[in-house]
């Protein structure tokens, strides 16, 4: 949560990770820190600080309420986004009107044969018909909806004999993700896995998948993308469904330096000729480290230079010179390396 909360967002959406589809990007970010208890961080994320959900609604299409990964460009990538952009602003339930108009729209999405695809036009996949399933369910859509029946009867059309799902209607072999994704449907439908048995399930499809090292495999034997491929699986046998729920556990700690010792104290008395000030302090296990060059000290708002060395340990050690009488006032500042 650290790392994602301390990033630089804008940038990591538009030129690293998320550039593929940068309003996912922000709503898969929501789902994260909604998912780990933190929803705060969804409206203020990020160095500099950005609100992910007035970026997410930077891609909705206010004529049909859709989102797409262009604001130039309406229909690419428009189902997938609108999905997940719908799973993540329901979560937060700060904008229901652009939910509602935005699943209205996933609804009318949907093709003839109950599935949906990840853009207009495209054949239907069982990766997006899950995801749709999740978003209109989270949308307030009821489970006996004719739209979420469709699409149930879809995944049910394009499950394997082995217990998998294909993740194209054109496929004939079972993948994890896909399987992972109509697991994840089905759990929030609250459906029993068994119920979906053939001469496997999917629960038992997907474990059968399980390396000795712990990781997930595409399909048997075959390894592609362990790590994308076992966080989809895991989601899924944990028998969750998107969007997680506040989480029941603590939240995340929002990880904050913090001073340990200082000297002279307060109300110390102070020879005239000048005095050492020294000062301690500390991130939370877990953080980012004091970031060495933070470290200011003030002495009656004039900055005092600091002892090189110590400083490069994370400490304040610094020479006041002579001092008038009266009282003296010590500004210390640190912080650590997420700011």
């Amino acid at each position: 949560v650290t790392t994602l909360r301390d990033m630089d967002v804008e940038h990591e959406a538009t030129q690293g990770s998320g550039a593929n589809n940068t309003p996912a990007f922000y709503a898969k970010l929501i789902l994260a820190f909604v998912a780990a208890g933190r929803p705060d961080l969804a409206v203020e994320a990020g160095r500099p600080a950005v609100n992910l959900a007035e970026r997410l609604l930077t891609y909705r299409h206010p004529e049909t309420g859709h989102f797409s990964m262009s604001t130039s460009n309406p229909r690419v990538a428009d189902i997938s986004t609108t999905a997940w952009a719908v799973m993540a602003l329901a979560v937060l339930r700060s904008h229901p009107q652009e939910v509602e108009q935005a699943a209205n729209w996933l609804k009318g999405a949907q093709a003839d044969d109950g599935g949906f695809s990840f853009q207009s036009g495209a054949i239907e996949d069982v990766d997006d018909t899950g995801a749709a399933i999740q978003a209109l369910l989270a949308a307030g859509v009821a489970k006996d909806d004719p739209a979420i029946r469709a699409a149930v009867a879809f995944l049910k059309e394009h499950q394997n004999q082995d217990g998998g799902f294909v993740s194209w209607v054109t496929d004939t072999k079972s993948t994890a993700e896909s399987t992972a994704w109509a697991l994840q449907a089905l759990n929030a439908l609250g459906e029993d896995p068994t119920n979906w048995t053939r001469d496997n399930d999917p629960v038992g499809y997907l474990l059968s998948l399980q390396m000795p090292q712990g990781a997930f495999a595409h399909r048997a034997t075959q390894l592609a993308t362990p790590l994308m491929t076992t966080t989809q699986v895991v989601i899924a046998l944990a028998g969750r469904s998107f969007p997680f729920p506040l989480a029941a556990h603590p939240p995340a700690p929002d990880y904050r330096p913090a001073l340990v010792s200082l000297s002279p104290a307060t109300d110390a008395t102070v020879p005239a000729a000048g005095f050492t000030i020294t000062a301690a302090v500390t991130d939370e296990p877990g953080g980012t480290g004091i970031n060495p060059a933070s470290l200011q000290v003030q002495l009656n708002d004039t900055a005092l230079t600091l002892d090189a060395e110590a400083a490069a340990q994370g400490s304040i050690n610094a020479q006041s010179g002579a001092v008038p009488p009266g009282s003296h006032r010590v500004r210390l500042t640190f912080a650590d390396y997420a700011g």
